[in-house]
């Protein structure tokens, strides 16, 4: 009789041992996969964030262009505005020699009044006599 008991404890213990480690072994996994969840939805995020930077700048762009068109030969000039959350500055250099502006828009993103993420890209610019305009170069700025 007490052989059986001691059998009957040790195939409950063993029972409870492997319960405890497969509990472990399944905690740490959905852990790994917690993880993994939250850094791809902070990739996500990032890239969201710098794409709609990128087009908030592109509409400061756009808005340089069309104040070009607009006006006779500005003079230096700068527009600043807010499109969503988004707030843009807009600096439109004297025309060169060759008649070409260089334009600097400057965005950033911003939420509750928090600025979560800024770029700046810049562009040169061509009014032709009819009015048309030709980008000359587009480009991101190195972030400092």
């Amino acid at each position: 009789m007490g052989n059986n008991r001691i059998k009957d404890t040790t195939t409950r213990g063993s029972a409870l041992l492997m319960a405890v480690v497969l509990i472990a072994v399944l905690s740490i996994g959905a852990a790994a996969l917690f993880k993994h969840l939250h850094d791809s939805f902070e990739e996500y995020r990032r890239y969201e964030r710098d794409t709609t930077v990128l087009h908030l700048a592109d509409a400061g762009i756009d808005k340089a262009i069309a104040a070009l068109r607009h006006t006779d030969r500005p003079t230096p000039e700068t527009l600043e505005f807010t499109l969503g959350e988004g707030v843009i500055q807009v600096h439109i250099a004297a025309a060169d020699d060759a008649g070409a502006y260089h334009i600097t828009s400057q965005a950033a993103l911003r939420y509750e009044g928090i600025t979560r993420a800024t770029d700046t890209y810049t562009a040169v610019v061509r009014v032709m006599p009819g009015g048309d305009v030709r980008r000359l170069s587009w480009k991101r700025e190195k972030r400092q």
